[in-house]
């Protein structure tokens, strides 16, 4: 198998798998798996950015996800995995089915593996909040697994995820992200840095360098199976700034 520090993208037809996707793009050091739900409407879109980027598509279910696993033996799994109460409710579901359920079976393909690969998963500002939030509760769960689970791994915690290549209509998260934005930049004005970071929504390409940053720094480092970080809203943008 090529010398390359193989990458599996899984939620790679959402708003931060598409950045990480872009911002992979062109580096001859990554070979880009980006899966995708043979049944999605957002299949096509993704085939076709894949083929611009020169990533190569995964279209298989959620069962099939292990066996693929196995094939290609990937160095880093990065999870972008989300789901909405619309999405879900008309097939029965629950945060803790598609967001636990979900990486929690990723975690243990990778366990499977001669050499474990990082998992970078992407959670949540707000966890100490979760015994009032589902969804919260679903994320907190992912991250005590990973603690847990002896897979290297990154737990990212951003805060409002917002830019121009979001697909979706959320009028409500984008009004809260140009509040949030003009905080951040009032605080920022006052040199209060860290609150003016916890404020400034993260751009889908911000997530995708904040990750390739993350890979690069595992690689470097030797591939710790020891390796395990968790960071912060605001150690994002720092982690981001002092890459400049």
């Amino acid at each position: 198998m090529e010398n390359k520090t193989r990458i599996l993208v899984i939620g790679a037809s959402g708003f931060c798998g598409r950045g990480v996707l872009n911002e992979l793009s062109g580096d001859e050091r990554y070979s880009v798996w980006a899966h995708v739900r043979p049944e999605s409407n957002s299949r096509d879109s993704l085939t076709e950015l894949c083929s611009e980027l020169q990533h190569q598509i995964l279209p298989c279910s959620m069962d099939e996800l292990s066996q693929h696993i196995q094939e290609i033996q990937p160095t880093v799994i990065s999870s972008f995995i989300g789901t909405t109460q619309k999405k879900m409710k008309p097939l029965g579901l629950t945060y803790e089915d598609v967001d636990y359920g979900i990486n929690h079976e990723l975690a243990l393909s990778g366990l499977k593996l001669e050499n474990p690969p990082l998992f970078v998963y992407v959670s949540s500002m707000g966890i100490e909040w979760s015994r009032w939030s589902s969804y919260l509760k679903a994320r907190e769960m992912v991250e005590s697994m990973l603690e847990e689970s002896g897979l290297p791994h990154v737990i990212l915690r951003p805060g409002i995820l917002s830019g121009p290549t979001r697909t979706e209509s959320r009028p409500m998260e984008h009004i809260g992200a140009v509040v949030s934005g003009g905080m951040a930049n009032a605080m920022k004005a006052i040199g209060w840095q860290q609150k003016s970071d916890e404020m400034m929504p993260l751009t889908a390409s911000k997530m995708g360098r904040a990750v390739q940053l993350i890979v690069k720094e595992w690689m470097t480092s030797g591939s710790s199976k020891d390796y395990s970080k968790t960071i912060l809203v605001h150690e994002i943008h720092a982690l981001l700034r002092d890459s400049l």
